[in-house]
Parts: structure tokens; C-alpha cells; sequence
């Protein structure tokens, strides 16, 4: 019987929402481990639909995920700039001239829309399409339509990209073609995001932000603070999704960032139990905690980097702690059964080289994937990249595969606790 209180309510018609997702997931899953996957509605396709997808693409805001598989169409969808006029300095990448390989060939490539597709256009696609010849076309990723294209063997996109553990999930599914790391330059790449059938194409974080007026002289340190209601004082919010919540209340329980997985999803909600009442919103949309702390209704909570950093800099009183942060990646695909897939390698290739890399990072702050871009940014540009040295040492990385294996569980036990 549904709860009466409305909080309680609320939630719970939320969680009859989650659920029926899940078992749309569920039956996907089974179908596609069977080889007959059929769409039969939207799918979540990992945990990061509402955690990565929409980082990236919120910040026009940034994975963050909320530019997820649903993020909505952007103006620019299916066109292309006429006639771009593009600055010399965005051709200048090494291993690329003017030659005009691709001249009278067509690629649709798809990407979170917003601000992110804005800067994809100006830093790399206009730039190799002036370099290649190649014309691009633009569209919004969306993992269920990508599904449904390589199902029915009428696939459009040629690039498409998805969330961390949507792009490993769709290759696992056989729904991707192998990347061709033959074209696609790993020197130089972050370790570990070099997956056979999706490259990482940003990393973006999830931190504690705070109100720089509750907390001028003595900001909280970390997780154990933010789990310290007595001496740390201020309302409280927490994004309303198992990860990463899980894992800071591992890491508020003494847990080592390196020990975390594993996790120990008991010790997890033993220690969320302590702070669940306290918490004053539970947070759904990247836009919420910057607003939510800049106005003073909240005092600390957990953000997405992309969105502290521009409110910041646009001069609210909200800063970023950075210690015991999670961080993940977005990542770039190739459809299985893609047109023209040898120019899709290539351009990966380009929007994963340093110099490119490092033109995003100036223009958005999210974490090149190549270590080489550093070398092309200022010190105050990378003191808010979350894969920059000094920054990753202060976090630690998601497990996608623990989530791969373990979402659908914790995600029906999380809205089992929220209705407590």
C-alpha cells in the first residue's frame, strides 16, 4: 500500500516509475545476453542515465546526467554549420593536414546537446570537417534509439556519445563495433578508459559543495564532515541515486578510497541511516545544488564539478571541495553495423588528442583524457579539471563494472530505504 505521508508519497510513485524501468532494463539485458534483444520502451541503460549522461551536456548548462539517454533534442540536432568559419588555431593537431580525405562524404555523429555540442563544434568537428572534407551532421545520444538502429540494421549514426557505463554496457551487449586502436592513438590516454568498445571522452566529478558564507574560514574536508552533524553545522542535500552515495558513506565510514570496492553495501546504509533524516533535499537535476547553495537554502551538498565551477565563476558564494570526490568518464562509440566507421576511428582519434583535449578543458571544466593536454593549460584552468595530477590523487575512480553487475539490486533496495 502506497505510504500517506507525501513526502513519502512522492517518493514512492518515484520508485513505481524506477521500477517499471528496471524491468524494461532487465528484460533488455536477458534478450540481448540471448541475441534477440528487442525495444520494447527506454531503457536506463546504467547507472549513470541520471548520474553521467546528464554532467556533461549540463553544463550550458554540464555526466552530467543529465543530458542523459533522454536528454531532449537540441536545436542544432541534424544540422550542420554552413560554410563553417573556423579559426586556424583548432586545425593545428598534430598528425592532421589539410587534405581532404573524406571531400563528399557524410557522418552523423551524436553527442548531449547544449553547451557541450557547441564546444564539440567549434574544437572538433568543424575543425576536422574543414581538415577531412568529411560533412558532419549532429544528433542527440540516446542509447535506446542506438539499440533500436543496430536491431533493425538501418543504422545512421556513425559516433555516438554515451555515458561511462552505457557505452562498456551497449558494447557488452554487442551493440558497438570494436574500436580500431590501430587508428585511435592510446600513448598519452589516462589509464583505463581504453575499453574495446568505448574510449573515454571526458572524466567530470561528483564533490561536496558548500556556501563560501557558512563556511568562510573552515570548509568541510570531506566526507567524514559532511557526515558530522554535530560540529559541521548546515542543511544538508545528497543527489537521490545509489552512486555515488554509497560510496561516500563508505568513505565517512572509515573506509580507504582504495578499499572501497567491492562495496560493502550493508556498511553503506548503516551509515546513510545516520544522516537520512537530516538530509533536506534529495536532489534530482545538476542545475538544483548550485541554486539551492547560492541561495542559502542549503548550506553543503553533493554537486556535480561542471555546475559549482560555473556558478562560481559567475559569482556565487559556492566553492568545490575536492577531496574524496568520484570520478567517472563519459565515453565516445561506434554504432555495431555504422556507416562509414573507418572515418568515425579517425575522427575519436582527433577529438581525443592533446591539443584538442585541452581546448575543452578551456572552454568547460571537465578532464582531458589525454595527459599530454595538460601541457597546453594554465594552472588556474586545471585547478578545476577533474583528471588533472594534483586533482585525481584526491579522489577516486568509480568502479563501472561493480555498478555493470550490482545496480538493479542497490537501486531497489535504495528506494526500499528511502520509504523507510
Amino acid at each position: 500500500m502506497a505510504p500517506r505521508d507525501p513526502n513519502k508519497l512522492l517518493r514512492y510513485l518515484r520508485w513505481m516509475d524506477y521500477r517499471d524501468r528496471m524491468q524494461r532494463r532487465r528484460f533488455l539485458k536477458m534478450m540481448a545476453m540471448a541475441g534477440a534483444a528487442t525495444i520494447g520502451g527506454k531503457t536506463l541503460a546504467a547507472c549513470e542515465t541520471d548520474d553521467a549522461d546528464d554532467a556533461p551536456a549540463a553544463t550550458d548548462d554540464t555526466a552530467d546526467d543529465t543530458a542523459t539517454d533522454d536528454a531532449p533534442a537540441d536545436d542544432a540536432a541534424d544540422d550542420t554549420a554552413d560554410d563553417p568559419d573556423v579559426d586556424d588555431e583548432m586545425t593545428n593537431v598534430e598528425g592532421y593536414e589539410a587534405d581532404g580525405r573524406y571531400e563528399g562524404r557524410t557522418i552523423v555523429v551524436t553527442d548531449f546537446g547544449g553547451a557541450m555540442r557547441d564546444i564539440w563544434r567549434e574544437i572538433a568537428y568543424d575543425p576536422f570537417s574543414q581538415l577531412t572534407g568529411v560533412e558532419i551532421v549532429e544528433d542527440t545520444s540516446d542509447s535506446a534509439l542506438l539499440r533500436s538502429q543496430v536491431e533493425s540494421e538501418n543504422v545512421e549514426w556513425s559516433m555516438s556519445q554515451q555515458g561511462g557505463s552505457t557505452g562498456i554496457l551497449l558494447g557488452q551487449q554487442g551493440m558497438l563495433e570494436p574500436l580500431d586502436y590501430d587508428v585511435i592513438q592510446r600513448d598519452g590516454l589516462v589509464e583505463g578508459i581504453d575499453d574495446e568498445h568505448a574510449l573515454g571522452c571526458l572524466f567530470w566529478s561528483t564533490v561536496i559543495a558548500y556556501n563560501t558564507e557558512t563556511f568562510p574560514d573552515d570548509p568541510p574536508g570531506g566526507w567524514e564532515d559532511f557526515w558530522d552533524l554535530d560540529n559541521v553545522p548546515g542543511a544538508r542535500g545528497l543527489y537521490d541515486w545509489p552512486v555515488p552515495n554509497l560510496e561516500f558513506a563508505l568513505i565517512a565510514a572509515g573506509v580507504p578510497m582504495d578499499d572501497l570496492y567491492p562495496l560493502d553495501v550493508d556498511l553503506a546504509f548503516e551509515k546513510l541511516d545516520e544522516i537520512r533524516d537530516e538530509i533536506l533535499v534529495w536532489w534530482e537535476e545538476g542545475a538544483q545544488p548550485p541554486q539551492l547553495l547560492a541561495d542559502g537554502e542549503l548550506d553543503i551538498c553533493t554537486a556535480w564539478n561542471g555546475r559549482i565551477t560555473d556558478a562560481a565563476e559567475a559569482g556565487q558564494p559556492i566553492a568545490i571541495q575536492w577531496n574524496e570526490g568520484s570520478m567517472t568518464f563519459d565515453t565516445f562509440t561506434v554504432p555495431r553495423g555504422a556507416p562509414e566507421p573507418e572515418i568515425a576511428m579517425d575522427l575519436i582519434n582527433f577529438m581525443s588528442r592533446p591539443e584538442v583535449q585541452a581546448r575543452m578543458a578551456e572552454r568547460i571544466p571537465y578532464g582531458p583524457i589525454h595527459e599530454g593536454a595538460f601541457d597546453h593549460l594554465d594552472d588556474d584552468i586545471m585547478a578545476n579539471l577533474p583528471s588533472s595530477p594534483e586533482l585525481m590523487e584526491m579522489q577516486h575512480e568509480r568502479d563501472i563494472d561493480f555498478w555493470l553487475e550490482h545496480e538493479d539490486e542497490i537501486l531497489e533496495r535504495w528506494q526500499d530505504w528511502l520509504l523507510v
